[in-house]
């Protein structure tokens, strides 16, 4: 059984709809992409990634923060599992997927809002079977990028390195329908 998994906008929210933003935050790029119905099984996974938002350290009033879903056969484990990539990521003043593409898919498939976050999806071809089980294309809609203050580091910032990027990425094991965790990664660049 599918369901949408968009949430309603709120105060607090971080995917937003173009006119309910906050005023101090400002358009990157705007990506008209397929927005996307989520199947049932995923849903767990992404109430587990959201709930190490508190593990993110960053001043959330002051970014806008995303997640890219990355099924590329990079992370196929065997013939029957594959590992699902979850990257949580602040938002920034370039092109979010700069030179991303090649690296994590060869499709930009899609996004959806859930819980109040933006959810991009990136899939190759070799993961096109998963991604047809997990994601229905809905419409085309657009998806605003926006940014405000990048995380800064205050000791970095007094050597002169100005924009420190925070990343999380979790990874999820999936076989025989079933998503199981399997690590956190914290990167900071």
């Amino acid at each position: 059984m599918l369901v949408f998994a968009l949430s309603i906008f709120s105060a607090h929210s971080q995917c937003w709809k173009n006119n309910g933003q906050n005023i101090e935050y400002k358009i990157n790029t705007i990506y008209n992409l397929d927005s996307l119905i989520v199947s049932e099984q995923l849903t767990g996974v992404l109430n587990h990634s959201i709930s190490l938002l508190d593990s993110f350290e960053v001043e959330r009033s002051n970014t806008w923060l995303y997640y890219v879903i990355c099924l590329n056969s990079i992370y196929k484990l065997d013939s029957n599992s594959v590992r699902l990539k979850i990257e949580l990521q602040q938002g920034v003043d370039y092109d979010i997927f700069y030179d991303r593409l090649y690296e994590e898919g060869n499709e930009f498939s899609g996004a959806f809002c859930y819980n109040g976050y933006t959810f991009f999806v990136l899939s190759d071809l070799q993961t096109q079977a998963l991604y047809n089980q997990l994601f229905i294309s809905h419409k085309k809609m657009n998806f605003y990028v926006y940014y405000k203050n990048p995380a800064i580091s205050k000791k970095l910032d007094k050597l002169g390195i100005a924009n420190i990027i925070d990343y999380i990425y979790l990874f999820y094991t999936y076989k025989n329908g079933t998503f199981h965790y399997h690590s956190t990664s914290y990167l900071n660049e």
